[in-house]
């Protein structure tokens, strides 16, 4: 769809052009309204990506992933209770619905419930192996936890299942930092920069530890 591959590019406001003629033409399709959500959040009108979700939920009701979406629409309007109970009402329908179970553990670290947010992962891993995200969720709530023996390799499989992904280094740079290895936080932290020349909390920590 090109709204779409204008919304991957940041063209947010051109695709949301094409989606009110979409909406218009199909106005029973839940695809058309949940992609129409996603847009509707990007430029910041919450209110409305809640309600286009729901015109999506409506027309399938069944359909586990539209649910995912109004929780993750939830989560970025800070509703967290909301984002919970639609993740939660994602999983009764759909118990293998590995997006579920990652967005759920990133709540949960919200929450500060970080062996719920590890459990949660765990049961991603167990529907998806290959998951990058839910490897460095499962790292990041261990870090939490002060598990750093078990956090470090859940960092670096979500590195080698995916070396583009930026939050395993940077949340690997955090372990080395929690455990005085400064030099190794400093390169994980360079690797982010190497990734993301402009990310503000890597540059801060690269330099509290190049001032050491």
């Amino acid at each position: 769809h090109k709204a779409f591959t204008l919304y991957k590019l940041d063209r947010a406001a051109e695709a949301l052009l094409l989606m009110h003629a979409d909406v218009e033409e199909n106005p029973t399709f839940g695809t058309s309204y949940a992609l129409r959500a996603k847009i509707r959040l990007a430029l910041g009108d919450e209110e409305a990506a809640i309600t286009d979700i729901d015109h999506a939920i409506a027309s399938d009701p069944e359909y586990a992933g539209y649910l995912v979406t109004k929780g993750f629409i939830y989560h970025e309007m800070e509703l967290l209770e909301e984002a919970k109970d639609a993740y939660m009402a994602a999983l009764e329908l759909d118990p293998r619905f590995e997006l579920a179970y990652t967005n759920l553990s990133s709540l949960l670290e919200d929450f500060g419930q970080y062996e719920a947010a590890r459990d949660a992962c765990l049961d991603a891993i167990r529907i998806n192996p290959t998951s990058a995200v839910a490897y460095n969720n499962l790292g990041s709530a261990l870090l939490y936890m002060e598990d750093y023996r078990g956090a470090k390799p859940a960092l670096e499989k979500a590195i080698e299942l995916l070396p583009t992904y930026i939050a395993p280094y940077y949340n690997l740079g955090n372990l080395y930092r929690f455990t005085s290895k400064w030099e190794l936080a400093l390169a994980a932290y360079e690797q982010v920069l190497k990734l993301d020349p402009e990310d503000s909390d890597a540059i801060d920590q690269r330099d509290r530890i190049l001032k050491r």
